[in-house]
């Protein structure tokens, strides 16, 4: 493999990975302790690595270059992508935080992904700016005799210089980031710490079924149902918004197109009050009889905590909650 595809490879190998690690991550089904590990490269090491390659995209050609210019080499580059990890991915949450996307993982997630493409991009672009002689490259071998160097360069540049002080432009951004990331972590700590998690409000919607024993539980829901009967489903509606709250239910039944993705005609057919003390949870048995026969049909449930507009939808309901059933003619 040429020189010139080799100065660029590990940037090759860090788009795919993050590509390969961000599917894997937002997707539902499960990798096990693959997934985990794809996690732990999208937080403590790609962000990082991309970052340290756009600031230092050279490698030293020798131990004299590498004083002079304090250029990074492998060992020193993977350590430097953690810390700055560390530092990189708290702020991308406070962004995400901030801007109103919420500190979920899609918007992280995504905000991440961003941050990868965006300086390998550049990464590639400051390499290219230096004679190919100098564009750092992944170099096999020599663990052992990387780690040496590593401690060597590192203890001559303690004795030469103070370990605080900026050598270039690269290490004050370097020490600015670090700083704004350590502040950041701290106080994230120290609110998490102080916080009343007490003082969230919110309200818990969600279906209940009667299993072989008699006892409501939310699995295993009858999905089958007769065309002239109430559907046999049980609304639960947990308040935990500290104080009684009032609700209104809308129970609709939609019908989906082949593939699922359509809504081609809805019905309300059934609605319910509920009055629930702050702490408790009630549960609701709906009238509610299918105006529809077939499949492809969906249940769907409208909880509001305020007046129900004349034509309720999901975009308007505080809380939803659907099953995909069959009904018989």
């Amino acid at each position: 493999m040429g020189n010139g595809f080799r100065s660029f490879a590990d940037l090759v190998l860090v788009l795919l990975l993050g590509a390969v690690a961000a599917w894997a991550i937002a997707i539902d089904v499960g990798f096990g302790p693959l997934r985990v590990l794809f996690g732990i490269a999208m937080v403590l090491f790609l962000p990082g690595y991309v970052l340290a390659a756009t600031l230092y995209p050279g490698r030293a050609a020798t131990e004299r270059d590498a004083d002079r210019a304090r250029a990074l080499d492998g060992l020193e580059r993977a350590v430097l992508s953690v810390l700055l990890s560390v530092c990189v991915v708290p702020l991308l949450a406070f962004a995400a935080d901030v801007t109103g996307l919420g500190v979920s993982r899609e918007p992280v997630l995504g905000l991440v992904v961003a941050w990868i493409g965006v300086f390998a991009v550049a990464a590639t672009v400051a390499r290219l700016r230096l004679p190919a002689d100098r564009q750092f490259r992944v170099e096999g071998g020599g663990s052992l005799a990387a780690v040496d160097g590593f401690l060597r360069k590192q203890s001559a540049s303690l004795r030469s210089t103070s370990p605080f002080a900026p050598q270039n432009d690269a290490e004050l951004l370097l020490n600015a980031l670090v700083a704004a990331g350590v502040l950041l972590l701290v106080a994230s700590v120290g609110f998490t710490a102080v916080a009343d998690p007490g003082n969230e409000s919110f309200t818990e919607l969600y279906l209940l079924s009667e299993n072989e024993d008699g006892e409501l539980v939310a699995e295993g829901f009858e999905t089958e149902y007769a065309g002239d009967e109430s559907v046999p489903v049980t609304v639960a509606v947990a308040n935990h918004e500290g104080d009684r709250a009032e609700y209104t239910g809308v129970v609709t039944l939609q019908r989906l197109s082949s593939n699922g993705t359509t809504v081609e005609a809805e019905d309300e057919i059934g609605r319910f009050e509920a009055t629930v003390p702050d702490g408790e949870t009630v549960r609701i048995e709906p009238e509610a009889t299918p105006s529809m026969t077939g499949e492809n049909l969906r249940l769907r449930v409208l909880l509001y905590d305020g007046e129900v507009p004349n034509e309720p939808s999901a975009d308007s309901a505080y809380r939803t909650v659907h099953l995909d059933v069959t009904v018989e003619g």
